[in-house]
This record gives C-alpha cells, sequence and structure tokens, in this order.
C-alpha cells in the first residue's frame, strides 16, 4: 500500500510540473491540489429474508443480521488550468471495514482533459457519466463506491467512466467504453452511446436533463473441445475438434435506457427528481436488471425506476428526505417484478468550511423478488465525516 501511495504522488507530482510550466503562468494557468478524507461510522441492521448469513445447512439464519463498520476512504488529485482548457487527475483511496480482511485499494478515479470555448465542449479521459446525476451536496446524489449512495440500484448510478464526450448549448454526444469490451467471450464492435441534453447543473436555480443511452455485443462464448467420435485412431489433429458452446452463442445483448431529472432551488428549499426506464440495464454497468438465457437465446429484463428528494437549509445544516422506488421484471424467468422502494433522512452540518458531518438514517424495503418471495428489509443508520483540503 505505501508503494502504490508513493507512485500515486509521483504520478500527481508529475502532472502538476507538466501543466504548471512558467509560460503557462505568465497566460494565467492554475493548478490545485487537493484532497478529500471520509469516514463512514454505523450500524446495519438486515431481517432475516434479507441476510446474507446462512448456517451450515445453507439455509438463511433465523435472527437479523446487525453489524458495525467504520470505513475510511479517500481521494487524493490535481486539477488545472490554463485559457479554455482544464484538466484533472484523482486517485481514490478505499479502505474495506475494520472487521474485513480485505486490502485497501488505490484507483484511478478521473483523468481527463476538457476544452471550452463559446457553447463547445470537448471532454476526453474518464469522468462522470453524463447521464448520472451528481449532486455534491446531497448525499443520497453522490456518484460514490462507499455505500452510502441512498438511490443505488434506483438511478443511473454509474462510475466514472472512460470517454469522449462533444456538447454544444447542453446538447451531447457521448461514445464511452463499452462494458463488454475486455471481455474475451463478447465481440464488441461500437461503443456504448449516450446522447442527451442537460440545462443548469446542481448548482444553478434550475436544472433538468434527457437522456438515453444504448449499447450492443455479440456473445462469443465458444471453445475447442476434443470430438472423441472422430478421434478414432488416437492421434489428434484439427479434423478432431469442434466449436461447443454454451448459452447464447451467436446470439446479440443489447442495452439501452432513457431517462430524466430535474432540479428547483428556491432557499431555503430545494427538490430534485430523477425517473428512468431500460431494458438490460445491468449488462451495460449501470444498476437494474440483467438479460436472461432462455433457450440459447437472450430475454430481455426491463428496470424503471426513480426517486425525489426533498432538502431545506438552516444555516449550517441542510436537512434532506427521499424516496425512491424500483421494479424490475422479465415475462419469460420471473413469476412476479422483483420491486423495491428505498428511504431516507439525512443532516448536513459544516463544522467548518472545509470539515462536515452527516448523519443519516436509510431504510430500504426490498418487499417481493422475482420468485414472488418476501425480501425483508434493511435499516441503516450512521454518519459521514467528510475533511477537504
Amino acid at each position: 500500500m505505501k508503494l502504490k501511495l508513493f507512485i500515486i504522488v509521483a504520478i500527481l507530482a508529475v502532472a502538476m510540473m507538466g501543466i504548471y510550466t512558467p509560460e503557462a503562468k505568465a497566460q494565467g494557468a492554475s493548478v490545485t491540489p487537493y484532497a478529500n478524507i471520509l469516514l463512514w461510522a454505523g450500524y446495519t441492521s438486515k431481517s432475516e429474508e434479507a441476510s446474507w448469513k446462512v448456517d451450515d445447512t445453507g439455509a438463511a439464519e433465523e435472527d437479523a443480521d446487525v453489524f458495525m463498520a467504520v470505513t475510511p476512504q479517500g481521494s487524493l488529485g490535481v486539477r488545472g488550468s490554463a485559457n479554455n482548457v482544464m484538466g484533472d487527475v484523482s486517485f481514490m483511496v478505499r479502505t474495506p471495514s475494520m472487521d474485513s480482511d480485505q486490502q485497501s485499494q488505490a484507483l484511478l478515479f478521473t483523468a481527463y482533459v476538457m476544452y471550452n470555448v463559446n457553447d463547445f465542449g470537448l471532454l476526453v479521459g474518464r469522468f462522470f457519466a453524463p447521464y448520472d446525476k451528481v449532486d455534491f451536496g446531497n448525499i443520497a446524489c453522490q456518484t460514490t463506491a462507499f455505500g452510502w449512495d441512498m438511490f443505488l440500484g434506483y438511478t443511473l448510478f454509474d462510475a466514472t467512466r472512460d470517454q469522449i464526450k462533444v456538447s454544444y448549448k447542453g446538447a451531447y454526444l457521448a461514445l464511452l467504453k463499452n462494458t463488454k469490451n475486455e471481455d474475451s467471450d463478447w465481440d464488441v464492435v461500437l461503443p456504448m452511446v449516450a446522447v442527451g441534453y442537460q440545462y443548469g447543473s446542481f448548482m444553478t436555480p434550475f436544472n433538468f436533463g434527457v437522456h438515453a443511452l444504448y449499447q450492443t455485443a455479440k456473445d462469443d462464448a465458444a471453445s475447442w473441445v476434443t470430438d472423441e467420435d472422430t478421434n478414432l485412431d488416437g492421434n489428434i489433429d484439427p479434423t478432431d475438434y469442434y466449436v461447443a458452446t454454451t448459452g447464447a452463442y451467436g446470439e446479440s445483448l443489447t442495452a439501452w435506457a432513457v431517462a430524466g431529472d430535474f432540479g428547483v432551488k428556491m432557499d431555503p428549499i430545494e427538490i430534485n427528481g430523477h425517473v428512468h426506464y431500460g431494458v438490460n440495464t445491468a449488462d451495460m454497468g449501470v444498476q437494474g436488471g440483467g438479460a436472461a438465457i432462455v433457450n440459447g437465446s437472450y430475454e430481455d429484463t426491463t428496470t424503471l425506476a426513480g426517486w425525489v428528494s426533498v432538502g431545506y437549509t438552516m444555516g449550517a445544516a441542510k436537512l434532506y428526505a427521499g424516496l425512491g422506488y424500483r421494479s424490475v421484471d422479465n415475462s419469460e424467468t420471473y413469476v412476479e417484478a422483483d420491486t423495491a422502494m428505498t428511504y431516507y433522512v439525512s443532516c448536513a452540518y459544516s463544522i467548518q468550511p472545509n470539515f462536515s458531518v452527516t448523519p443519516i438514517v436509510h431504510y430500504e424495503d426490498k418487499m417481493k423478488g422475482s420468485a414472488d418471495q418476501e425480501e425483508g428489509n434493511v435499516l441503516t443508520v450512521g454518519a459521514l465525516f467528510k475533511a477537504s483540503i
């Protein structure tokens, strides 16, 4: 871990030296290193149906699953700008909870260059997906790998993704890395494509967005195996092999989604919301259902989900409350739609301009599963501490 951190610091130092040259300084360039340190501490209680613990027979334990987690995480980066160009490189350092035997990880989080002139914009690199509604003020709308996203599974949540995005007056076209790109069992010809229109941001008095995304890939999962019927002489040659396939070999798997979101700020109140409908969304890296294989073909799984949250500011504190709904269904393989609802309340309080604490109460009712079974509920109570440097 120490070596990884040293490499990260070295990369950031080289990036700063490359950007902040005397010539760039003379042209008004700026370079800003930054760091965020976060700590989550809280309790999670799962009902019997939702518990992941099992007894020696593999059956769920009768008692609820209650555990405590104290999990630190941080990010370290540098951003720079000169004229109409800005760039950012950041790493996320993630440490598992204290009762976990997993190792800490250092992950490249963002690395991009953005060019803006008049109403035209070009972004190349790893950055937030354009269809992911990110609000750094509302903890429930943050894109994180930490697990406190209250709407995880109810929004088009996505990690930062490699992309090329062109925008003009709010309209955008983005080519993103296909999620099947590094899997040898898939033939990938096209990148993931996202188009949409975004007016304003979570910092403006009013914002809204409409988005559409599409991805396709061809199943190429096959292997060469010995055909014993033709291997009569005991000597193996190329004619003694044939292609064995499983699943949906040769079939195309297509995933797509359409989404809309909005935000209104009328101090001291703000309202945000999101809704989306998608097909096989899990197969393109966002939350929801994935396709099922039936008789050698892919059968589509649909996802309908959305959420709404309300915020109220009182001095250094900001109260939030929200709820979300999700329904995932497949007419060929599900007995009933897999449904769930989520609810949360939080209070973000700024102790200092660069230090805050956010107590959270989050309740998720998992309702019914795809086999019409009860899936129980999950209650999480805790607090997030955040320091920015």
